[in-house]
């Protein structure tokens, strides 16, 4: 499709929804805007006061702030404790000094309660 061979289907699913696509090398992802800002306000909503989050609450819905938001595991590893409380122990979430190690550490730990809680992950 990106070549212009899929035709009239391409185009379709061009205007069928806001798509963004975001490519680096070879790996390609795309999300939907009304997704992207539906998420945003739920994680606002839910999160809202939570003492570690405070630089990063409210996510601006209209900007990709969502995305950069998740990067530390932090929100990713509250998220699932609002999905099944106690699922993560707060004390496992590595709050402070955060390094390379730290935050794979935080989105693997979110990844696996994930997982424990019967969510489908793919593509991690």
């Amino acid at each position: 499709m990106r070549s212009g061979e899929g035709g009239a289907f391409a185009t379709v699913v061009t205007k069928a929804a806001k798509l963004h696509v975001r490519q680096k090398g070879h790996v390609v992802h795309s999300y939907d805007e009304e997704e992207r800002m539906a998420f945003a306000d739920y994680i606002n909503s839910v999160l809202e006061g939570d003492k570690h989050l405070k630089k990063i609450l409210p996510i601006d819905p209209d900007t990709e702030a969502l995305f950069p938001a998740c990067k530390d595991g932090i929100l990713l590893c509250k998220l699932i404790n609002i999905a099944a409380p106690k699922t993560i122990d707060e004390r496992a979430i590595n709050l402070k000094k955060l390094t390379k190690f730290t935050i794979q550490e935080n989105c693997t730990l979110a990844v696996q309660a994930a997982k424990s809680i019967g969510c489908n992950v793919v593509n991690m």
